[in-house]
């Protein structure tokens, strides 16, 4: 009996022995799958915060879009009004111009308006009914040299400048403006 009872407790020991082994290869494997799970959770944790991030970065975006749309709305609304407000300052110097320049009768209303100019300024900077190259002009600028800088009341371009706006062709805006500053050129040559 003592070969049963030796054999048993051999057979015991071999089963502990296996069983013990088999309990730390299980917790061995415990442990690495605890520490894959923990892994696993902290990635889980950063892809969450990503998202969180995009989802904020999305919303700032989406926001700055509507601000710059409605910026961009204004600007529209801004630009449509100033071009009317152009269209009608134009107008405006168009009838003002037509008024003033070309006939003796337009002549005289361009009179009057240096005239109520020219009240502002003291009299002894002001000539009137100036000659200058067998030319009498309403007006002349004493200048601080005793030159003098004939004004006439008459635009001597005005008529140019209404063909200029109404002209499309781009050679012919050339000519126009060449007619023009030619006319300025020798108005300023007037000046004594």
């Amino acid at each position: 009996m003592l070969m049963d009872e030796v054999l048993v407790f051999l057979i015991l020991i071999i089963g502990f022995g296996i069983f013990a082994y088999l309990i730390l290869k299980i917790s061995e494997r415990l442990g690495q799958q605890a520490q894959i799970n923990l892994q696993q959770a902290q990635d889980l944790q950063e892809i969450k915060e990503k998202l969180s991030l995009g989802t904020q970065l999305q919303g700032y975006l989406k926001n700055g879009l509507e601000k710059t749309a409605d910026l961009l709305e204004d600007l529209k609304s801004t630009d449509k009004l100033r071009q009317q407000r152009e269209v009608e300052f134009l107008e405006r110097i168009k009838r003002v111009d037509e008024i003033i320049a070309g006939t003796s009768t337009k002549g005289i209303s361009g009179e009057e308006i240096l005239r109520e100019t020219f009240k502002k300024l003291p009299q002894e900077m002001i000539e009137q009914n100036f000659t200058v190259g067998g030319k009498t002009v309403e007006f002349a600028l004493i200048l601080p040299n005793n030159k003098r800088l004939s004004i006439d009341s008459k635009w001597p371009a005005g008529g140019l400048l209404l063909d200029l706006e109404k002209e499309s062709s781009t050679e012919k805006r050339k000519e126009i403006i060449n007619k023009i500053e030619k006319e300025t050129i020798k108005r300023v040559k007037e000046v004594r």
